[in-house]
């Protein structure tokens, strides 16, 4: 083999290796927002199931003048389909 094509190879092989630790690299630092923004989402999804749940537990007062002592009591489908 020549000298020039080993040394071409060489050459190829660092290249390739330089642009894999840049893609490293930007992978690494954008992880944290993409982290970040799932937290966020899961976040969203928990104030909006508690405002959800506020919400059954007035609509449980307004029904029955009282607040509701198990969670049975006031997530009964029955419940939910007299009031309006």
């Amino acid at each position: 083999m020549p000298r020039s094509s080993r040394s071409q190879r060489g050459y190829a092989i660092l290249l390739v290796l330089f642009f894999v630790t840049l893609m490293l690299l930007a992978t690494i630092s954008v992880a944290p927002n993409i982290l970040t923004e799932g937290r966020r989402e899961k976040e969203k999804e928990m104030i909006w199931r508690g405002k959800q749940y506020a919400r059954g537990v007035k609509m449980y007062y307004r029904k029955t003048g009282k607040f509701p002592l198990r969670w049975t009591t006031w997530s009964s489908p029955s419940l939910a389909t007299c009031v309006s």
